[in-house]
């Protein structure tokens, strides 16, 4: 009477088991890395938005004006204290803050005489240009990782993030 009975798996089984997870390795590693690129972009943006409303309640508190000047990859938040001309002056407290991963267009943000795009926040909390005069809806383009996001602030000063 033979009674040999094998257990456990072949070589090949095993060959084939791998091959198989390796697959889906190479299919599922791409997507998690544009996944977390892809948040980076999200928070980037948030932040923008947060440091927006954080700039908007500063003015309201201090009863002064506020000015976050725009370039491509990234912000300046200015307490305009010297010449309220809407530029960084010797004497003002200015945070820097750069976006690694995504771009910005302020194209419907007046400009300083810098030529920069600006968002001015009045005493009051409503966002104004250069000239004092109210903005009526300014928006921000946030690019990056083939995601755009739009950062609307309205002339009340409400500051709003949808996904284009």
């Amino acid at each position: 009477m033979d009674s040999h009975h094998s257990y456990g798996y072949t070589l090949l089984e095993l060959l084939i088991v791998i091959a198989i997870f390796a697959i889906g390795a190479a299919i599922a590693i791409p997507n998690i890395s544009q996944i977390g690129q892809r948040n980076k972009i999200k928070l980037e943006t948030r932040q923008l938005k947060e440091q927006l409303a954080k700039a908007r309640a500063t003015a309201i508190e201090t009863n002064g004006r506020v000015v976050v000047i725009f370039d491509t990859k990234g912000y300046d938040i200015v307490r305009e204290t010297v010449s309220k001309n809407c530029t960084l002056d010797a004497g003002e407290n200015c945070i820097h803050i750069t976006m690694s991963d995504a771009t910005i267009t302020a194209n419907s943000l007046p400009k300083n005489s810098d030529g920069k795009h600006i968002l001015q926040w009045d005493e009051r909390g409503y966002p104004r240009d250069s000239t004092n005069s109210v903005i009526n809806t300014g928006t921000l383009t946030i690019n990056g990782n083939n995601l755009t996001f739009k950062i609307t602030i309205s002339p009340a000063g409400n500051i709003y993030i949808s996904n284009n």
